[in-house]
């Protein structure tokens, strides 16, 4: 299970331009929640007038050709006669041959079939080793992508990609937050003077959601005591139970 890796500017005694890369970063995210933000608040498009006479037209043609084609199914249905005995008969006696030449069809398919097993499992076997060389050259792939790019580094940014909305901000100390002195383009930062970021507990439980280790509550708003409905108020947030 990947688990995000803290980045090495969001300690309290971080390095100037790893510092600089995890400002940069939440920046970016947060530049795609305003982004998402004036999504949702852009009004859609109203259709224009000739749109809309378009669509009404096609509508009353469609329903003129449905009219047309009854009528001229009812008129149909009107001018059949009766078939005579002869040519009932005849048609009875085709069908019947028909159904024996088909069976005598499936019984031809079926032999073929049989004699042509052995070169059908041949192929098979041919088309499993062939899967199992592809499956192996996509697992060196996957394990090449995981050396590349560990498990648990870049998980923020993707994350907030899927979801720029709700998902929480990075937290970093800000520039003018990091008062104390430098060191090697380091900043020593006094522990008592260290202000914390991001919520432990909120973090805690959406590392123990990823994991699966938590199902959403859902709750019923309206709740019967003893024959009387009552009421409920409905909570804010999000709210979870242990597996």
């Amino acid at each position: 299970i990947p688990i995000e890796v803290a980045h090495g500017g969001q300690s309290y005694h971080p390095d100037g331009e790893l510092h600089q890369d995890v400002i940069g970063e939440a920046l970016a995210m947060e530049l795609k929640r305003e982004e998402a933000m004036e999504y949702l608040k852009t009004p859609i498009a109203e259709m224009s007038e000739e749109t809309l006479r378009i669509l009404i037209n096609e509508d009353s043609e469609s329903e003129e050709e449905e009219d047309i084609e009854t009528m001229e199914t009812d008129v149909y249905r009107k001018k059949q006669e009766k078939i005579p005995r002869n040519v009932r008969n005849r048609r009875r006696r085709h069908a019947a041959l028909q159904l024996v030449y088909l069976e005598r069809k499936k019984q031809k398919q079926f032999l073929s079939t049989v004699h042509f097993v052995k070169s059908a499992h041949k192929k098979v076997r041919k088309d499993e080793l062939t899967n199992q060389e592809k499956r192996d050259q996509i697992q060196t792939w996957k394990d090449e992508e995981i050396a590349q790019n560990p498990l648990g580094h870049g998980m923020a940014s993707k994350l907030s990609e899927k979801d720029p909305i709700r998902f929480p901000s990075l937290p970093v100390a800000l520039t003018s937050e990091l008062n104390g002195s430098k060191d090697n383009g380091n900043v020593n930062v006094p522990l008592r003077r260290v202000k914390p970021k991001g919520n432990l507990l909120e973090e805690r439980v959406y590392s123990l959601r990823d994991r699966k280790l938590l199902t959403d509550v859902k709750k019923s708003r309206r709740v019967y005591v003893q024959g009387k409905k009552k009421t409920r108020t409905r909570g804010k947030g999000e709210n979870y139970m242990l597996v």
